[in-house]
């Protein structure tokens, strides 16, 4: 059974990979997925792995016609849930820098809800310099 480190890690190298095959192993059946940046929550496996591999190939086709970058560290919350850990997730078009906070819950092993925002802040979080491949 893996502990919340480990599914932080294989999440980010979903992320830092652009490949949702990492998710599929570690997410729950009924996976809950909730963003500040989208209106609705989304519940399910099957349906947030879509919409991932849709995301993941607009971040792919921007990196490689405008040179964008995407980076999941792996940090620990410092404010709202002290250490806690933590992705903070960075996207850069341009001079343009979007950090966001990924938090996840675990419940036998699996991820059973993810949740990203802004608060917690990222720029609060302790980076690691751990960035997985």
């Amino acid at each position: 059974m893996k502990t919340e480190i480990e599914l932080l890690i294989e999440y980010a190298k979903a992320w830092n990979n652009q490949d949702a095959r990492y998710l599929e192993p570690i997410l729950n059946n009924n996976f809950r997925y909730a963003s500040q940046f989208v209106f609705e929550e989304m519940v399910g496996k099957e349906k947030y792995i879509n919409y991932i591999k849709g995301k993941f190939s607009v971040i792919r086709k921007n990196i490689e016609e405008k040179g964008d970058k995407m980076k999941a560290e792996i940090a620990y919350c410092t404010y709202g849930f002290p250490n806690k850990p933590c992705i903070v997730l960075t996207q850069i078009s341009g001079n343009t820098k979007r950090p966001a906070t990924l938090l996840i819950k675990v419940e036998d092993g699996l991820i059973i809800r993810a949740d990203l925002g802004i608060i917690p802040t990222p720029e609060s979080a302790k980076l690691t310099g751990q960035i997985p491949k």
